[in-house]
C-alpha cells in the first residue's frame, strides 16, 4: 500500500530507501517506471530529486537502448557504406547540487581523436553531449517500444485468445532488440529522415548501407528480426490496410466484414509492403488512431506528409534474405538450413542448434567477399534492379 494512516507509521512504499528506489527502478521499463511514479507520492519525490540520475540508469538498463542511441544520434552523412553507424561517444551533462555531471550512455572505450581534420572521415569518432531534454526524448522512444511489447501477445494469439499471455523476460528482450533494429533501420532506409534513399533493390556482395546494417548483426538476430517483420506484416495488413465493408451473403442479405484493400484485384500483399515502411512510432500511432477506417480517409490521413511514399515497398525483408543468403553460400549450405530462431519460446529451435549462429556478425558491416571475388568462386549474383512500385491502396495505383 503506498500512503500512510493517520497517527501511523509509514509502511509499503513509504518506507523504501533512495537506493533501494533506484534498484526497483532500474529493472522496470520506462512505461512501468512512470506509473510506479504515479502510484507514490514518496517514490515520485524520491524520483524528482534525482532525476537526471535515474533516468540515464534506467535507461542504460533496457534491451534495445544503443540502437535507440543511434537512432537519436543518426546525421545525414551517415548514409555511407563507409559510415554507417560509425563509432561515437554519447555523454549526458546535467547540474545538480554538486555541480556540473556528466555520465557516459555510450563508447567510453572509443578513440577520439584530438585533431580531426588529420583523419580519414571513414575513421572519425563523433562525440555527443545530450541535455536533460535530449534524454526525455529517447526516454519517450523507448516507452513507444513498452506499447509495442504490450501489444506483440495480442496480435501475435489473436486467433487463439485461450493462449494468450504476457512475454517471458527471454521473449521480451528479444522482441526489444528486434524492435530497436526495425526502428534504426526504417529511420534511415525507409524514406521518413533522409530526403533521399536508393530506390534499387540490395544486391549481394555489394556495398550498401542497407546491407551494411543488416550484416553487424549474428545470423541469429536476423532471424529474430524476420519474426518480428512477419508479426508485423500481419498487423498491416489486418488492422490497417483492411475496412469494414458491406458482403453479400446471398442467404442472409449483407453483413459488414473488414475487407483487405486491393484484396480483388490482387494488389494487397503490395499494399502491405508499402505501408511497412512506416516505423514504429509512425505505426503505433495509425494503429490507435486509424485502425480498421474507411479506406479513402485512413489513405489520405497516412499518405499526405510521407516522402514519394508510393514510389517503392519496403526493403528489410529483401536485405535481411540477401544477407542470410550470403552467409550460406559462403558455408555451401543448402536453402532450409537456419534454425527456427523466434520471439516466442514455443517455436524456437534448442540452445545448441542456435549456438552455430550466433557469433558471425560482421563488426563494420562490409561485404565478406568483393562481387568481383564472388563471381571468380562461381558464387551467384544479384543484377541491378529496381525496388518494386509501392502502392497507397488508391485509385491512382491502379495497374494499367
Amino acid at each position: 500500500m503506498a500512503s500512510t494512516i493517520s497517527g501511523s507509521r509509514p509502511f509499503g512504499l513509504e518506507t523504501l530507501t533512495p537506493e533501494l528506489v533506484l534498484k526497483i527502478l532500474e529493472n522496470l521499463c520506462p512505461k512501468d517506471a512512470t506509473a510506479l511514479l504515479l502510484a507514490s507520492e514518496h517514490i515520485q519525490t524520491v524520483f524528482n530529486n534525482n532525476n537526471p540520475y535515474y533516468i540515464t540508469h534506467i535507461l542504460k538498463q533496457q534491451a534495445g537502448i544503443e540502437n535507440i542511441l543511434y537512432l537519436y544520434t543518426a546525421q545525414r552523412v551517415e548514409n555511407h557504406h563507409d559510415r554507417m553507424l560509425h563509432p561515437r561517444i554519447i555523454n549526458v551533462e546535467y547540474n545538480d547540487s554538486r555541480g556540473a555531471v556528466n555520465i557516459n550512455m555510450m563508447g567510453q572505450d572509443v578513440q577520439v581523436y584530438r585533431y580531426l581534420s588529420d583523419v580519414p572521415l571513414v575513421y572519425r569518432t563523433n562525440v555527443f553531449t545530450l541535455s536533460m531534454t535530449d534524454v526525455i526524448k529517447i526516454w519517450n522512444k523507448m516507452k513507444t517500444i513498452d506499447q509495442w511489447i504490450d501489444l506483440l501477445p495480442r496480435v501475435i494469439w489473436r486467433d487463439d485468445p485461450e493462449s494468450r499471455r504476457r512475454l517471458s523476460v527471454a521473449e521480451e528482450t528479444r522482441a526489444r532488440m528486434a524492435l530497436s533494429r526495425w526502428w534504426l533501420y526504417a529511420h534511415h532506409h525507409h524514406g521518413f529522415y533522409h530526403s533521399w534513399r536508393s530506390f534499387q533493390q540490395p544486391k549481394k556482395w555489394d556495398h550498401d548501407t542497407r546491407m551494411n546494417h543488416i550484416r553487424r548483426l549474428g545470423t541469429d538476430e536476423i532471424l529474430e528480426l524476420q519474426d518480428l517483420w512477419t508479426i508485423v506484416r500481419d498487423v498491416v495488413s489486418r488492422d490497417l490496410c483492411s475496412s469494414p465493408e458491406r458482403i453479400c451473403r446471398c442467404e442472409d442479405g449483407y453483413i459488414v466484414d473488414l475487407v483487405p484493400w486491393g484484396e480483388e484485384d490482387g494488389r494487397h500483399e503490395r499494399i502491405v509492403s508499402t505501408y511497412m515502411k512506416l516505423g514504429p512510432e509512425q505505426l503505433l500511432h495509425y494503429l490507435e488512431h486509424y485502425s480498421n477506417w474507411k479506406r479513402s480517409t485512413a489513405i489520405n490521413i497516412i499518405t499526405q506528409d510521407a516522402h514519394l511514399f508510393t514510389r517503392d515497398v519496403e526493403t528489410l525483408s529483401v536485405t535481411m534474405d540477401k544477407v542470410l543468403d550470403e552467409r550460406r553460400l559462403l558455408q555451401g549450405l543448402p536453402l532450409a538450413v537456419f534454425p527456427a530462431c523466434t520471439i516466442i519460446d514455443n517455436t524456437r529451435a534448442p540452445l545448441q542448434n542456435i549456438t552455430p549462429w550466433t557469433n558471425d556478425a560482421s563488426p563494420d558491416g562490409k561485404s565478406p567477399l568483393t562481387a568481383e571475388e564472388a563471381r571468380n568462386r562461381n558464387l551467384p549474383m544479384c543484377h541491378g534492379a529496381l525496388c518494386r512500385r509501392g502502392d497507397d491502396g488508391s485509385d491512382e495505383c491502379l495497374p494499367h
